[in-house]
């Protein structure tokens, strides 16, 4: 009886072995997963990688595109409602400019290098400075090229982790740069990295901007519809600021 129990004794480990092996995979597949946890550097990869990848962004030859929107006061008048055509293109030094009418007026901004103008019908127009226009422009591709436009040396990155946006968990990403007061605060899926908005903190206001949907061209994720609000300190809404849809994406990568 005793040897007998010995020969035993390989399968009873074995058997243990086994058993051992389903239960760790059954616990596996009931806890869910774990998210990645990320440093700044590995969360900016990863976004721009979900985004189309920054090498693929920096090397655009021209991109174009129509961007509608409405701009409104706190108590819901329309202050601008206007329909603009960018386009930039990279292929020889580079040229950016952004077409428009208001009150039958046709206006053109463009940068071409280090040249920069606004004309109105076709005249040089004056009426707003250098660094006006400047900002103008600036705004309009920083947020059309985000995450890419945060690969900056001004630009201080911080990845914050899992906060809430919307009422959900998101990934958090916090840029602030150099001569400037503004503290973004730029939100992503929890699964699957999807830019879903931003908060910004100026020196005379609050915005949330929420990406509505999203279009995919050439590969890379582009704003197809977004609404912005004007918050508290807190984040919470006070009224609607504007509307944007964009349309009419032409790429040349």
């Amino acid at each position: 009886m005793t040897a007998k129990k010995k020969n035993d004794l390989p399968q009873y480990i074995i058997g243990a072995l086994i058993i051992g092996f389903i239960a760790w995979q059954l616990i596996g597949y009931l806890l869910p997963d774990e998210q990645p946890i990320f440093t700044t550097a590995t969360f900016m990869e990863a976004i721009e990688d979900r985004s189309g990848g920054a090498e693929r962004w920096n090397s655009l030859q021209k991109i174009s595109f129509t961007k509608k929107f409405q701009l409104l006061d706190s108590a819901g008048n329309i202050e601008i409602d206007r329909l603009e055509l960018h386009s930039y293109d990279f292929t020889v030094d580079t040229q950016r400019q952004i077409q428009w009418e208001m009150e039958g007026d046709k206006y053109l901004l463009v940068q071409q290098n280090k040249l920069l103008f606004q004309s109105k019908n076709k005249v040089i127009d004056s009426s707003m400075t250098q660094a006006a226009l400047s900002n103008k422009l600036n705004a309009a591709t920083f947020v059309l090229g985000l995450p890419y436009t945060l690969n900056t040396p001004t630009a201080s990155l911080s990845y914050e982790g899992l906060q809430t946006f919307e009422g959900k968990n998101a990934h958090e990403l916090k840029a602030s740069f150099e001569n400037s007061e503004d503290v973004w605060r730029l939100y992503y899926s929890e699964e699957t990295l999807d830019w879903l908005g931003y908060w910004v903190q100026t020196s005379d206001h609050y915005s949330l901007v929420i990406n509505d949907s999203m279009t995919v061209v050439e590969g890379f994720s582009l704003s197809r519809k977004r609404t912005s609000y004007r918050t508290n300190a807190e984040k919470e809404k006070l009224y609607l600021r504007a509307r944007y849809t964009y349309n009419n994406y032409k790429i040349t990568p």
